[in-house]
């Protein structure tokens, strides 16, 4: 089982290459951050 974030928790930290650029976690220290993820696009998504 995955291990989920909640309200209040610390996130771990991370960084990735994105168009913009590196971004990591420690570049937010401090703030409040929004995660936010979904499917590829145009995948199949089962909801039971």
């Amino acid at each position: 089982m995955l291990n989920c974030l909640s309200l209040g928790m610390t996130a771990p930290e991370f960084t990735y290459n994105t168009t913009f650029g590196p971004v990591s976690m420690s570049d937010y220290k401090g703030k409040w951050l929004i995660f936010f993820s979904h499917p590829g696009d145009f995948t199949p998504v089962t909801i039971d």
